[in-house]
């Protein structure tokens, strides 16, 4: 079967709901933030990581003083 560029595999989809559940799983966590140092006179933000089944998620939250800024990197055994 060839893919094309808008066709999506049953292992692609499977994948990004492991990813959106996990995901999910992180922002409602039970997990203790990390704080980070900031820069200049800003108040730090926190990192928060959860690892289940070999990917571990990690998000930074900004301050609420500043810009509504959430990030979130996947990590697998070989690759971000």
């Amino acid at each position: 079967m060839t893919k094309g560029p808008s066709s999506l595999s049953r292992r692609d989809l499977l994948k990004g709901a492991t990813l959106t559940i996990g995901a999910a799983t992180l922002l409602r966590g039970a997990f203790a933030p990390t704080p980070l140092a900031a820069q200049g006179e800003m108040p730090p933000g926190t990192v928060h990581s959860f690892a289940q089944g070999g990917v571990t998620f990690h998000t930074y939250v900004s301050p609420a003083q500043t810009v509504n800024v959430t990030s979130h990197i996947i990590e697998f055994e070989d690759q971000l």
